[in-house]
């Protein structure tokens, strides 16, 4: 992951937030793979246990109990909630940075009095009231756009497909096959770890990226 720089703690923007999510998907990851193991543990204890009294269909049954709770609902039980959490993290930044850049400049318009969705606020706000643009390469907005849409998948629909509108859907299905960042099973959104590590390493990125270019304004 990426490495934090310790004289950016020196400036007021240093995304606290984001920062220590680092720790906590790390701590995350490791909680996922110890409950995973004793799930599964203990579900083949009891099969051992109760072995005399369980035909074939029943251990079937064991089986894809394991395989429900440990590729599916643990997953995504621990990654859903990173993604919501690194992106309230990256909005609560910026919307700090907008804040502070506020009182300390002669701007008169709050990024709160801007309409439309989070990642049009920023555009909008600091691309043409500021001036100050945000700067992302074509590859960065997409996997900025990506990530937002994912989160609002999960936030809003808890990742279910049929909870989603046909357009989210479709994005899905096609970053599925593209991408490899996910996998869709039962019409369910699992997030890879891979994914949740880019994730945090790009808003990272980004953020202290511009808080730098902010500091040089004020």
């Amino acid at each position: 992951m990426t490495k934090i720089n310790i004289i950016d703690l020196r400036f007021v923007y240093f995304p606290y937030e984001i920062w220590g999510l680092k720790y906590y998907l790390e701590a995350l990851e490791k909680s996922l793979l110890f409950h995973k193991q004793e799930y599964e543990q203990f579900i083949k204890d009891k099969i051992n246990k109760d072995k005399e009294n369980l035909d074939d269909s029943d251990i079937d049954i064991a089986f894809q109990e394991i395989h429900t709770m440990v590729d599916i609902v643990y997953p995504r039980t621990f990654r859903n909630s990173f993604i919501i959490q690194l992106w309230a993290a990256f909005e609560s930044t910026i919307n700090e940075i907008a804040k502070h850049y506020y009182k300390n400049s002669k701007c008169k318009i709050k990024i709160s009095d801007i309409r439309g969705n989070f990642i049009e606020k920023i555009d909008k706000y600091f691309d043409h009231i500021v001036s100050i643009p945000f700067k992302l390469t074509r590859n960065e907005r997409k996997k900025l756009e990506i990530l937002y849409l994912i989160r609002n998948a999960l936030a809003h629909g808890n990742g279910v497909l049929d909870n989603l509108p046909d357009d989210c859907i479709k994005k899905l299905k096609e970053w599925e096959k593209e991408l490899k960042i996910f996998e869709i099973n039962t019409g369910q959104l699992i997030l890879k770890k891979e994914y949740l590590e880019d994730s945090y390493d790009f808003i990272n990125t980004i953020t202290s990226r511009f808080i730098k270019r902010i500091k040089k304004e004020i």
